[in-house]
């Protein structure tokens, strides 16, 4: 599987066509069109809206590897509207 499929899967995951990912994430759809007919290698810009609007890894889209979505519970907007991973961690306070 390509980062083509790959964005394919998202878009059939989000039922979203060219036209309504173009709008969602704020990138043309001749873009999102070159890089679904694997003409062109996402961008940064792509893979920076893509993550921060639909939760998608970037890492997954050009590799496959690890999770396709963000973990939610790990995700915390900030004042600016951007998304920030926060890791969660377990810990439990003892005195003595």
């Amino acid at each position: 599987m390509q980062y083509s499929d790959r964005i394919r899967q998202v878009m059939l995951d989000k039922s979203l066509n060219i036209p309504a990912l173009s709008e969602r994430i704020g990138i043309s759809k001749r873009t999102i069109e070159s890089y679904v007919q694997d003409n062109r290698t996402p961008g940064p810009d792509f893979l920076a809206a893509i993550t921060t609007h639909l939760g998608v890894s970037a890492s997954w889209i050009l590799t496959g590897v690890g999770p396709q979505y963000h973990d939610h519970r790990t995700i915390v907007a900030t004042t600016a509207g951007e998304f920030t991973p926060i890791p969660r961690y377990a810990v439990e306070a003892s005195a003595g």
